[in-house]
């Protein structure tokens, strides 16, 4: 998500186009409905139509009045009217539904503060939408650091085991040249790996932080929603005093800007992170080269760990 994703126009036309769709979706809902009782009827419809049409004509000349047999050959005839112009509606109802959107995005722009709401509400959403995304796509199970975190564990665990063993061999046969070179191995493998593992740790631990405080700034965008909602209450309890109106209508409008700024600030971190190296978690290094993996974990860790922590300062100091 780049900070163009967050403009104030972007927002309103996703929150007021998505909207449309939704509406639009219902009403091709309807429609096909409509179309599936018209098959159902179709086959008998005509011929009602067609008999009740001449009853009613014939029991007009019998009678010389319209009678019921009239008004249900009028009824049969507007019932045909309606059939025939069932289409129309349906466009015309989608022409208002994209009209609406238009409207909203308008409104917005204007300030008006139902739309400003309504949008902002909007974008609440899908940014805890995409933070969850990107926590998921970063530090999941299946992520590239899930996936090193299962690989380095189980080779630290193996690790482990082996340099046990080799310890218990050199205690057993102390002049076992044998032992002691394996187990020299082993210590130092062992070690790298634990190493390997507490820096993958620490650079979730850095990540989690760094996603916990973008939960934070969206809890400063709900609060200048809610701000902003009893804001549009004062303005309508007000009686319409133009002090009080002006009053509402300015602090909406420092709300909204304030509103932007965190959402911008916390694209542009987002985006950040993003580059900071889910990649670069293995590199090039594949995860069947478990030391070759563990050196370049302990290579990278500390130098991404900082950056995290770069961004995740950037994002709180950007927000003050």
């Amino acid at each position: 998500m780049s900070a163009a994703d967050v403009s104030i126009d972007a927002l309103a036309r996703r929150c007021f186009e998505r909207e449309a769709r939704a509406a639009e979706r219902e009403l091709d809902a309807e429609v096909a409905r409509s179309r599936t009782r018209a098959r159902d009827t179709r086959s008998v419809a005509p011929w009602v139509v067609a008999l009740v049409l001449i009853g009613s004509c014939y029991a007009g000349v019998v009678t010389g009045g319209p009678g019921m047999f009239g008004v249900l050959g009028v009824a049969a005839v507007l019932w045909a009217m309606n059939r025939l112009g069932e289409a129309r509606p349906a466009r015309q109802r989608r022409s208002s539904i994209r009209k609406e959107a238009e409207d909203g995005i308008v409104a917005y722009r204007r300030g008006e503060p139902w739309a400003v709401l309504r949008v902002h509400d909007f974008a609440v959403t899908e940014f805890r939408e995409r933070i969850q995304a990107h926590r998921e796509r970063t530090m999941g199970r299946g992520s590239e650091w899930g996936r090193a975190r299962s690989e380095l564990t189980q080779a630290a665990d193996e690790a482990q085991r082996s340099a046990a063993y080799w310890r218990e061999r050199l205690r057993g046969e102390p002049e076992s040249e044998l032992a002691r070179t394996q187990g020299r191995v082993a210590d130092r493998l062992e070690a790298k790996l634990g190493e390997a593992l507490g820096k993958l740790d620490g650079r979730a631990a850095a990540l989690r932080k760094f996603y916990n405080d973008c939960d934070a700034r969206l809890a400063v965008m709900d609060r200048c929603n809610r701000d902003i909602e009893e804001s549009r209450r004062l303005e309508e309890l007000s009686g319409k005093a133009d002090v009080v109106i002006a009053e509402a209508e300015g602090t909406i409008q420092a709300l909204a800007l304030q509103f932007v700024a965190e959402a911008r600030n916390i694209a542009e971190a987002l985006g950040g992170v993003a580059t900071v190296g889910i990649k670069s978690l293995a590199g090039e290094a594949p995860l069947d080269n478990i030391e070759y993996l563990a050196d370049h974990i302990i290579e990278s860790s500390d130098r991404e760990r900082s950056a995290i922590e770069d961004l995740e300062r950037q994002l709180s100091h950007a927000a003050r």
